[in-house]
């Protein structure tokens, strides 16, 4: 019990810290939510909610973490925050990892119940993933570059481009898996352990980043 009052004790203070920016995520969620639950299945049709939960939810995980980070650059406080930030990193990850989702479980839930034919375990697995995948992505840029906007700004940019060529043009890492076709379970393993492995690095970058940064203001 003391731990989770601690937990909830955090999410309160990152509530009165970020500020409005906060609710940024639970609103597209929310908006996201209702659609795919009101709009009938003859008008949206599986494929599309397979493509857009990928390209439009799966990226929001980087918010929360993001702003976490805010304070750092933003605020000038490197100097104050850089011991704990490097101490507490990835336990304030996987924090906001369990935030994000329990937000998105709703959505989960009604695909599951809804679109029977394009939700399974291994969809499940390959969300998981690409959401752990976009968080140590957007803390090592935020990090490594000292800009919260530099790092949502990539994002933004990366998710754009591999929806509108479909991940084919660019020849750069692919995290969504743009085939509307079902999805065996060795793809998703395999696409799973790219994006975790990559996460791992760009956490021990994160990581090595901070503890430079320490050394250099001692």
């Amino acid at each position: 019990m003391r731990v989770i009052h601690h937990i909830l004790n955090k999410y309160i203070f990152d509530v009165k810290s970020m500020g409005s920016i906060f609710i940024v995520p639970l609103l597209i969620i929310t908006i996201y939510t209702l659609i795919i639950g009101l709009v009938p299945l003859g008008f949206l049709r599986g494929e599309v909610v397979f493509l857009s939960f990928q390209i439009l939810i799966v990226p929001i995980s980087s918010w929360w973490i993001t702003y976490f980070l805010f304070e750092v650059y933003q605020q000038n406080a490197e100097e104050i925050l850089v011991n704990y930030y490097k101490r507490f990193l990835l336990q304030e990850m996987l924090r906001f990892f369990l935030l994000f989702i329990v937000a998105v479980l709703p959505i989960w839930s009604i695909i599951s119940l809804k679109y029977t034919t394009i939700f399974s375990w291994e969809i499940l697995l390959l969300h998981i993933c690409q959401i752990v995948f976009f968080m140590a992505l957007s803390m090592f840029i935020t990090i490594f570059l000292k800009s919260t906007e530099a790092s949502l700004a990539f994002i933004s940019l990366y998710c754009s481009v591999e929806a509108i060529t479909s991940g084919q043009l660019i020849p750069w890492f692919h995290i969504f898996y743009l085939n509307t076709l079902s999805i065996t379970f060795e793809e998703s393993l395999y696409l799973s352990i790219k994006n975790i492995i990559l996460a791992l690095i760009f956490l021990a970058l994160s990581s090595l980043y901070f503890k430079k940064t320490e050394r250099n203001i001692i």
